[in-house]
Formats: structure tokens, sequence, C-alpha cells
């Protein structure tokens, strides 16, 4: 009898405590702040065909970003009113073979936003926009459309999955004018509870694929993304703070001149953000990331040096 109530008690002490499932929601506070950064990019090819003709090029390109936000209103945990400052905002494409560069600063940079929502439409502007800002502002969004999309909507362990909303998907990933998104898909697993940017954060594994055309100047373009990796979701501050991403970016389609183009690019995607700290008096910071142009000076060299 002694000896089957020693077994039993020691098997039950072998078995693992099992921990309280995590809620992971929204949660943002009116009046909270955050500085957010965000590079975005890679290489690739593109090839251009015509005829029986075909041309592969090297290609790359990035986006970075740094942003100041205070959210002014919020409604159930999601901002409605949000102060933003753009300190960076810069793009670049190119293509070396041909000195194609398309690498600029937005018509943002510097300019300290107001973005509402009402009634589900978006609405951003500044204190003098004019028309060359109108295209800009028309993409800019509240900020936590992914987080929303991400969200399980239940407590969750460790080890769970889910799948995002489909339409949360299509709103978190597409919206800008002359884009129709057809197709998106966020699945989501919970890794670990980790300590991660001041706070304790939710690592979500989330694997992202999304399926859509862009048309610009008459002429539209077919676009698949598929990129993977963790997702920090800050579980005090209510919102996603960092991300590792990589993946695929494909684009096809004709030309008006009867070319076709197919665009590969090798993507990663990388962002971190300090909560409670916001400068809207920060100066802008032009051009790319140290980072791009340390890689553009070493391109340079490695020509140079293969031209003696």
């Amino acid at each position: 009898m002694r000896l089957s109530v020693i077994t039993a008690l020691c098997a039950a002490l072998a078995l693992p405590a099992l921990a309280d499932p995590v809620e992971i929601k929204l949660g943002l506070k009116q009046g909270d702040k955050i500085t957010r950064t965000t590079e975005f990019g890679g290489k690739g090819k593109l090839s251009i065909k015509m005829g029986e003709q075909e041309q592969e090029l090297d290609c790359k390109m990035s986006e970075t970003s740094i942003e100041a936000e205070e959210f002014l209103e919020v409604k159930d945990g999601s901002p409605t009113k949000v102060k933003r400052l753009y300190i960076k905002k810069y793009s670049s494409f190119q293509i070396p073979d041909v000195g194609h560069d398309e690498s600029k600063d937005s018509v943002l940079l510097g300019k300290l936003l107001t973005v509402t929502l009402k009634d589900g439409k978006r609405e951003a502007t500044f204190e003098g926009a004019g028309e060359d800002a109108a295209e800009e502002l028309k993409k800019e969004k509240m900020g936590i459309e992914i987080d929303a999309a991400m969200v399980p909507g239940k407590p969750v362990n460790v080890g769970d999955s889910w799948d995002a909303d489909p339409e949360k998907a299509k709103l978190a990933f597409g919206g800008d004018e002359g884009e129709e998104i057809t197709d998106a898909s966020v699945a989501c697993k919970l890794e670990s509870l980790e300590e991660k940017f001041g706070q304790k954060c939710a690592k979500i594994h989330v694997k992202v694929t999304t399926k859509g055309t862009r048309t610009e100047n008459g002429q539209t373009m077919k676009i698949t993304l598929s990129v993977e990796g963790p997702v920090w979701f800050g579980l005090t501050a209510g919102r996603s703070l960092g991300m590792e991403l990589e993946g695929k970016l494909k684009s096809s389609g004709e030309m008006p001149n009867g070319q076709k183009m197919k665009l590969t690019i090798n993507l990663k995607m990388v962002g971190d953000s300090k909560m409670g700290e916001a400068d809207f008096s920060a100066k802008p910071q032009p051009g790319g990331s140290e980072e791009e142009e340390e890689g553009e000076e070493e391109e340079e060299e490695e020509e140079e040096g293969g031209m003696k």
C-alpha cells in the first residue's frame, strides 16, 4: 500500500507543470509613444524577354524608415488617431549593369503627420500638404494592421498554432492605390516567451504569403510575397516590437512594348522598436542606411579593382 502511494507520488512529481495560457492582444493606450526602425530589401534578378532574346540583370532594392509615433486616440486597444514623424524614409531600386538608379527620400521625410481612422476610412495629412504628397499620404496606415491580423483572439500556449483572418491579412499587406491583394495568409505559431525590448514578449513564428496585382501607368504586374521568421509581440505594449523575416518577392508581367519582365528578389525584413520614446523635434536623416552606403562603397571598390 505504502509502495503504491510512493510510486504514484513520484509519477506525479515527474509530470511537467503546465504553464498558464498567454493572452496576445492589441493593448495600446492613449498617449503611448514609440520609435520604430524598419529595414526591408535584398538582391535578385531581373529577366527581360523580347521574342527569342532574353537578358538577365542583377538588381537590388531597399526601403529604410525610422518613425516616431504617439497615439492620440485609441479604441479597444487600437489607435484611431496617430501623430507620426518620419525621421528617415528612403527607398532604392538599382540595376547597376545598365546604370538604373531609383533612389530617393520620401516627400514625407521630416513632415509631422496626423493619421486618423473614421468609419473604416483612413486619412493622413500634414500642414501645407500639396499634390506632390497626395500619393504617399494615401499609403499611410495606422501602423498596427499586421498586429491586428496576427493576434489569435483567444489565450494560447507555447507550441499552439493559428491562422490570421484572411481579410485582416489582406488589409495588412495591401490597400495601396492600384494594388489588389487577391489572396493573403499569415500562419502563426507561439514559439516561446522571452524578455526582449525591455518586457516579456511572445516570440511568434509567422509565415506570410500574399498574391495580387499592381497597376501603375496603365501597366499591370502580378506580385507574390512569401516571407517567414520570428515576430516579437510585447505583452505589456500590446503590439509587435520587432521582427526578422526572410523570403522572396516575385513580380511578372508584360511591358507596353511587348517585352516580358520577371523580377525575383531575395528579401530580408528587420524591425525593432523603443517604447516610450518619440522625439518629434528630431532632425530628418536623408539617404540610405550606413550599411547600404558601406555596401555601395565596397561594390565600387570591387569594380575599380577589376578595371585595374
